[in-house]
């Protein structure tokens, strides 16, 4: 896999008018990873993203990809694909044409872009259907094409711009699926606009989560302490798979609440660790105690756990998981 596009914003400024829309960003993104930009309507994230594609010019800051200042590129000399909210596709196309459009404009013979838009039809599964118009395709299916035009050229730097929001729940979720394990087959990266906290978490290998044009956490603590927090609920507390799942939801909301009181994210990231993983392990031991009504439990180990401190348990698993694990 080729670690290529990284993407450094450096005091990333943007007013209309008197509006200030994004209100200095500096941000530094990995390569080869999915990252949301989460937060409400309004709070710049697609602003931000315009200005990373190079359809918006920043009022200040400036914009690397793989350490190149690209700020005064023209869009199409940034060798980065967009899927826009509305697709954007040209009704007038065939679907392989649409794909094709970014290829020949390049000036590719026409073998050869043939052969590439076979290649992505095939990726995208929607082999066979290159002679057919846009308005014969479900909404499933216009958003593989826009996803495959994006691709078409072999960009560095990947984006969504909401791309799923018009869909219906169903098609939404298995288009999420699609869109992951694409994005992992290729591993390019991806940057998604979404104000949907459970996409975003689904998705995303980092969230990035953004209120009045500014960036308040990076949620990559969160996300990263998943398998550890599901682990010590489930063999350590002896929660059930479903009382897991709602422990880790509301886990999620006060971790949120927990990262803005901290100074939107400034908390020592071991900190956050610990107070993650402690709010996790007083969820199991009240969960468990409530549970057993009281009561000592049959399982030696387990009545040994609950009468640990969860901040002992926690700073515990910390320290055992430190590191890329945790």
């Amino acid at each position: 896999m080729d670690a290529r596009g990284g993407l450094k914003l450096e005091g990333l400024v943007k007013h209309f008018g008197d509006v200030e829309a994004v209100a200095g960003v500096d941000l530094e993104l990995p390569p080869g990873k999915l990252i949301s930009f989460l937060g409400p309507s309004g709070c710049g994230k697609t602003t931000m993203l315009r200005m990373i594609a190079g359809l918006e010019k920043p009022t200040e800051g400036r914009v690397y990809l793989d350490g190149a200042d690209i700020t005064d590129r023209p869009p199409h000399l940034r060798d980065i694909g967009m899927v826009f909210q509305t697709l954007a596709l040209f009704p007038h196309l065939s679907v392989a044409g649409n794909i094709a459009y970014g290829i020949r404009i390049r000036g590719v013979g026409d073998r050869e872009s043939r052969v590439r838009v076979d290649e992505l039809l095939k990726l995208v599964s929607l082999e066979g259907m290159g002679d057919r118009r846009i308005s014969q395709l479900s909404g499933g299916q216009r958003q593989r094409v826009a996803t495959a035009r994006a691709l078409a050229l072999a960009p560095k730097l990947f984006l969504l711009d909401e791309p799923l929001s018009a869909l219906d729940a169903n098609l939404r979720e298995q288009l999420q699926v699609e869109l992951r394990l694409l994005q992992q087959q290729l591993g390019i990266t991806t940057i998604m606009v979404t104000h949907d906290q459970r996409e975003a978490m689904t998705m995303s290998d980092l969230v990035v989560v953004m209120d009045a044009g500014r960036v308040e956490e990076v949620e990559a603590v969160f996300v990263a302490a998943l398998p550890v927090i599901r682990a010590a609920l489930l063999s350590y507390y002896r929660l059930s798979e479903e009382e897991a799942e709602e422990a880790e939801k509301d886990l999620q909301v006060w971790f949120h609440r927990l990262s803005r009181r901290g100074g939107g994210g400034q908390m020592p990231v071991k900190s956050l660790r610990i107070s993650l993983l402690s709010a996790a392990c007083q969820y199991g031991r009240s969960f468990q105690i409530w549970k057993l009504g009281g009561m000592p439990s049959n399982d030696a180990r387990l009545n040994t756990l609950l009468s640990r401190e969860p901040q002992d348990v926690a700073t515990d698993l910390v320290t055992r998981f430190d590191g890329d694990q945790l």
